[in-house]
């Protein structure tokens, strides 16, 4: 959507008429939220996916307190980001947390920063992370 020409100006021409409701989502790589939000003329909300603290996914997941061990290394190895647990097989996790790492670190970070050798950035991510 950023990528289209003055796509902020359609954005505020439907919201004249107060007919629609209109939810933008996604990551931005191209314009920061004070950008976006100057553009939007104040009418942008921001909501962050944040991961999910211990107490958190031991509500989601209903674990009991004898099993919080188990949960807390699975946290370690899969971290907590909300939409993680609605897989239940390691492949689908692994494809998630890739596909999160790809579109927010390699596709957002690299964008953003003009960053040309991408191969290099990304093994200096492994390294880092």
């Amino acid at each position: 959507m950023q990528k289209v020409e003055d796509f902020e100006k359609g954005i505020n021409s439907l919201r004249i008429t107060n007919q629609f409701s209109i939810f933008i989502t996604g990551s931005n790589s191209k314009m920061t939220f004070l950008e976006l939000s100057t553009d939007l003329s104040g009418r942008y909300v921001s909501f962050r996916v944040l991961p999910l603290t211990f107490k958190e996914v031991v509500e989601l997941t209903k674990t009991k307190e004898k099993d919080y061990k188990k949960l807390l290394f699975d946290i370690f190895e899969w971290g907590s980001l909300p939409q993680r647990f609605s897989f239940d097989n390691e492949r689908a996790k692994l494809n998630y947390i890739s596909d999160v790492y790809d579109s927010i670190l390699l596709k957002d970070v690299v964008e953003r920063s003009n960053i040309k050798d991408i191969a290099s950035f990304n093994k200096i991510l492994q390294y880092v992370l």
